[in-house]
């Protein structure tokens, strides 16, 4: 009798080898990873001179308008626009590119514990 993949056995295949596949990227060193944000910065910064230009552009009494700007809501909150965000998430990048790189600390054994055993 043959036997043949089901969906679920098919399914769970495709989805070890997807995480085998996204996995390297697990143990890049810090100053890849700080490489690649460094170059989302750059790819951000790029997108605000789109921004400016969309917002030129954008059709004037509209019914529905898109901020790029923040701007009040009906429940009398300011709001974030496009450009806030892209802004902020650039600001996290920053951050995230700027904290120093933190050892790993090595943990002393406990006293009397089970496995070391009583003195």
């Amino acid at each position: 009798m043959k036997k043949t993949m089901t969906f679920k056995m098919k399914l769970s295949v495709l989805v070890t080898v997807g995480l085998l596949g996204f996995s390297s990227p697990i143990f890049a060193d810090q100053a890849q990873m700080n490489e690649t944000l460094v170059r989302l910065v750059n790819q951000l910064d790029a997108l605000l001179p789109l921004v400016d230009e969309a917002e030129r552009e954008q059709p004037q009494n509209e019914r529905f308008t898109f901020h790029f700007s923040s701007f009040e809501g009906s429940d009398g909150k300011t709001h974030n626009g496009l450009r806030e965000d892209i802004m902020s998430m650039k600001e996290a990048l920053i951050v995230q590119i700027n904290q120093p790189a933190i050892d790993p600390e090595t943990v002393a054994p406990l006293s009397n514990d089970f496995i070391g055993g009583a003195p």
